[in-house]
């Protein structure tokens, strides 16, 4: 019970804190900048190139290694590395 006192009288101390500054700040007055812009004549212009378009066609078969058609074959050197860390 004294965790739920100590939350009560802290945020209830926050409440009034805030509302004494938002009544002691007067609130601030917003100029609308939209009238006074001539959006028409803002051009923005880079002299950088965009990369060129990437087509992937998925219409084509995908490439299988035999290895892993067969199963039994397997990649070159094998048998050097298997010796390679037996010895270590």
């Amino acid at each position: 019970m004294p965790l739920v006192k100590y939350f009560g009288f802290v945020g209830s101390a926050l409440v009034l804190l805030l509302l004494g500054v938002s009544w002691y700040f007067p609130q601030s007055t917003a100029e609308s900048v939209h009238g006074t812009i001539d959006k028409s004549a803002i051009r923005i212009s880079s002299i950088e190139k965009p990369l060129e378009r990437v087509v992937i066609d998925t219409n084509l078969p995908t490439i299988v290694p035999p290895s892993s058609v067969t199963g039994t074959s397997r990649p070159p050197g094998h048998r050097a590395n298997e010796l390679r860390y037996s010895q270590a």
